[in-house]
């Protein structure tokens, strides 16, 4: 219970990345404490979803390995908790991980985060590019989530 209480009040942390899940959720090593983090303003393809397994190849490429920076969503001074997760936006050498995965076409703005305009432009370009995902007709995990959970395609 430690280890939940000092995610959900700390500041901004460096943590080393030590385990992707899938697109938009991994494990960190802050000292001797093991936190699951999904990126905050983003929703990446389920596993059993088309691209779900590019999304997780490109999110281990960018971070896997490495040492990142977890803030607060919106400059606040508490992580926002989704399941057994901490929300968080993480940078690697000052880089928006989230803003990467989205322009490189593997993951959603999600507005369910009031995400920044700079990531729905990100998307946007993504689009009209026909980059990752968006070079065929893809479904939005939220709506595949909701369709398998009741039998729909898959």
């Amino acid at each position: 219970m430690l280890v939940w209480l000092f995610a959900f009040t700390a500041h901004a942390f460096p943590a080393t990345v030590t385990k992707i899940a899938d697109g938009d959720t991994f494990t960190v090593m802050e000292g001797m404490q093991k936190i699951r983090v999904r990126i905050f303003g983003i929703d990446a393809p389920e596993h059993d979803q088309p691209y779900g397994d590019n999304a997780t190849a490109m999110l281990a490429q960018l971070i896997l390995g490495q040492t990142v920076e977890i803030d607060p969503p919106h400059g606040g001074r508490s992580f926002p908790k989704s399941f057994d997760r901490i929300v968080g936006v993480v940078h690697r050498n000052g880089q928006d991980v989230g803003l990467v995965m989205i322009g490189s076409g593997n993951a959603w703005a999600y507005d369910r985060f009031r995400v920044p305009a700079v990531y729905d432009d990100a998307q946007g370009q993504a689009v009209i590019h026909g980059v990752g995902l968006w070079a065929g007709n893809p479904v939005p995990p939220w709506d595949w989530r909701r369709r398998h959970k009741h039998g729909g395609y898959r």
